[in-house]
């Protein structure tokens, strides 16, 4: 079976860790073998993960960043920048391939394990396990 092309020049770029095809991730600008920091858009990021390693409250960092920047963004985007590896200094490939320490991260390795942590504390419940007439059953 033959490749195209593309996917070849793709699989290429995946090796010698450049970023993928398609817009930097907010925060980010597309630099020539790498992503960069954008300044004015990473200040925004960080003070939003800041403020929910400071409270653990993903709602509570999205209405801190509609109030103080104006820039309002869905908690289910909030959830993909907490848990996107491209923030933590990696690149993230279409199959979930995920390249180590090719370009400047805007959290650092401890505040990453952190927000997992709480996130993992976060984590719902299945709705099963507190229904009314299961809970004092035994």
């Amino acid at each position: 079976m033959k490749h195209s092309p593309i996917r070849e020049g793709h699989a290429r770029n995946r090796l010698k860790g450049l970023p993928p095809p398609g817009r930097a991730p907010y925060g980010y600008r597309r630099g020539k073998d790498r992503y960069t920091i954008d300044r004015a858009a990473a200040a925004v990021v960080k003070d939003f993960f800041e403020h929910f390693l400071l409270y653990g409250s993903l709602r509570g960092a999205v209405r801190h960043l509609a109030q103080r920047y104006g820039k309002k963004i869905s908690t289910s985007t909030a959830q993909r920048w907490l848990t996107h590896p491209v923030y933590r200094g990696d690149l993230c490939y279409q199959k979930g391939e995920v390249v180590r320490d090719t370009h400047t991260a805007l959290i650092s390795r401890e505040e990453a394990a952190q927000i997992d942590r709480l996130l993992r504390r976060n984590h719902r419940l299945p709705p099963r396990t507190a229904g009314t007439c299961r809970s004092l059953a035994g």
